[in-house]
């Protein structure tokens, strides 16, 4: 009878050997593979974050730069802003000042135009007391004018000196009706007499 054949142990032994190692390969490419997956999706993740940061620096180095110059120009106002309000308060103590001189002189002005005023209205009341003078004494000059023509005509017919010595005495001896005002007598002619009193009213 015929004996049943061994089990070929090596055989068995390098058949699971060589599953072993195609599973382990296997494993090792997937396990390389999703390494490599996952290194890929972190370098992108790194280059997009080195690129995100050098945006950053970039930003703010651009950011340092405006504040800088924002800087600069607030100093650059503040300075303006001092010397404008020095300028202001300058011009207005100057123009305080002349506000103050003018005022005075304003002041002085009106004074000397009341002064002037007044002096004005005691000149217009001494003219117009004058010119009642003059207009009382021409008319008292004519009066006496008519009075010495009239008695002219009804004296004797002499020889012109003895009448004209005759008048002279008679002049100051004749008497005015009572209702003429007749403050002064003269022997002087009207004209002359007229010329004497405006030159005493206008000197």
């Amino acid at each position: 009878m015929n004996a049943a054949p061994g089990i070929d142990l090596t055989k068995l032994l390098n058949d699971m050997r060589g599953q072993y190692e195609a599973l382990a390969e296997k494993n090792r490419k997937d396990a390389e593979a999703q390494f490599n997956k996952m290194s890929e999706g972190l370098k992108k993740e790194i280059s997009q974050g080195i690129e995100e940061t050098k945006t950053s620096k970039s930003e703010v180095s651009e950011l340092r730069k405006s504040l800088q110059a924002l800087e600069i120009e607030l100093q650059s106002q503040l300075a303006m802003k001092k010397s404008l309000e020095d300028t202001l308060a300058e011009t207005e103590g100057r123009f305080c000042m002349q506000i103050a001189q003018l005022q005075a002189q304003i002041a002085s002005i009106e004074e000397q135009l009341t002064n002037i005023r007044a002096d004005i209205e005691c000149q217009t009341a001494n003219f117009e007391d004058l010119l009642n003078i003059k207009t009382r004494l021409e008319a008292e000059i004519a009066t006496y004018t008519k009075l010495l023509e009239g008695e002219g005509g009804t004296s004797s017919t002499s020889s012109s000196t003895s009448s004209s010595s005759s008048r002279t005495t008679q002049s100051s001896t004749t008497k005015l009706p009572e209702d003429t005002e007749v403050d002064w007598y003269t022997s002087e002619p009207q004209s002359l007499v007229l010329q004497n009193f405006d030159f005493l009213l206008f000197r």
